[in-house]
């Protein structure tokens, strides 16, 4: 979560995720679960927000313009709708990286396949994701130790749990 504004950046949130020990991590989530909460939710929605598709429009638009900038002959309609179907997918900044990128390393007057576009920005879009996962699985974290210590405050009936039910087959629900 290097790109993440300072603002959003709990050292709760960043410790648990970043390097934190079992034991440290849930000592940091009761923490965080009382304390910062607000700052776990947009950290999500930021991170989140720079995965957004850019779609296939934006990216037929990058292409036409990597095969002027490369003077290339422009494939096919059908071949143009993958290329643009494969890099639709990325985010709009990440896709605008690959073109350049791409565009820089490019030594002949041919257009790349996709899969050099997004080699690019492999590594950035691989990362964001796993830090989207990260933030999603601390959420849940922060989601059962708030259910856990309800329930030892006695806040909570102690009911069986629906998993542990369907385990035994004469009590399997329906």
């Amino acid at each position: 979560m290097r790109n993440l504004p300072a603002a959003l950046q709990p050292p709760t949130v960043v410790a648990t995720l970043a390097h934190a020990s079992l034991s440290e991590g849930l000592g940091l989530m009761y923490f965080a679960a009382s304390n910062e909460d607000a700052h776990l939710e947009d950290a999500i929605s930021w991170v989140a927000g720079h995965l957004v598709p850019c779609g296939e429009e934006n990216a037929m638009a990058g292409l036409d313009y990597v095969v002027r900038l490369l003077s290339c002959k422009r494939p096919d309609a059908d071949i143009m709708k993958g290329y643009a179907a494969i890099l639709g997918d990325m985010p709009e900044d990440l896709l605008s990286l690959a073109l350049r990128a791409t565009c820089a390393a490019a030594t002949y007057h041919k257009l790349p396949p996709p899969g050099v576009f997004v080699r690019a920005v492999e590594d950035e879009w691989s990362r964001r994701k796993s830090d989207l996962s990260r933030l999603l699985r601390h959420r849940e974290r922060i989601r059962l130790a708030n259910r856990t210590r309800s329930h030892r405050q006695g806040a909570v009936e102690a009911t069986p749990s629906r998993p542990a039910l369907l385990l035994v087959p004469q009590f399997r629900a329906e």
